[in-house]
């Protein structure tokens, strides 16, 4: 539908207010050809966002892991920029415009809470 960000079979287009956000993750997304820790490594050599978090929240979840891994990469270089630094928050999950926070115990919760936020937003539901 026109307006519609869809990457991967997900409707992100409320994710984040950035106009460009879902063309980014999109981008970052058909280059990542795995999910993996040398991958981290290339695009954030400080992440403390680890493959295997990625891949056990994607599966808790049923989402696909390598948009998951998209998201991260496009909204804190993996942990490393912003406010995901102090909040362990790598998507931004719950922050916004108004000032809104949200803080996360570790990093696993972090990438929980992305895992989360794409598994209502898959289209077909019926799919893993």
């Amino acid at each position: 539908a026109p307006g519609k960000e869809i990457v991967a079979g997900y409707d992100i287009t409320s994710y984040a207010t950035n106009t460009k956000h879902g063309a980014n993750v999109q981008s970052i997304y058909s280059t990542i050809p795995s999910v993996s820790d040398s991958y981290i490594a290339t695009k954030a050599p400080n992440s403390p966002i680890r493959a295997s978090d990625v891949i056990a929240s994607a599966n808790k979840y049923g989402v696909d892991s390598k948009l998951v891994l998209a998201i991260m990469v496009e909204d804190s270089s993996l942990g490393t920029a912003g406010k995901a630094v102090r909040t362990k928050n790598p998507g931004n999950v719950g922050n916004d415009d108004t000032g809104a926070l949200r803080t996360y115990s570790s990093w696993q919760e972090g990438i929980d809470a992305v895992a989360k936020n794409l598994a209502w937003r898959k289209i077909n539901k019926n799919i893993a």
